[in-house]
């Protein structure tokens, strides 16, 4: 599994200006990720 300093930022300025982009990146590489809040604090992002 991945470091959680990989894990993506969601909501974060990049993420926003581009959250289509951002979605169908995490898409390619699975359903589910590990992530983070701007505060950093740890999620779990669930996509189809």
């Amino acid at each position: 599994m991945p470091h959680p300093a990989d894990d993506p930022v969601l909501f974060d300025e990049e993420f926003l200006a581009d959250p289509h982009s951002a979605y169908a990146r995490l898409r390619e590489r699975g359903p589910v990720h590990r992530a983070r809040t701007p505060d950093g604090a740890p999620v779990w992002l669930v996509i189809r």
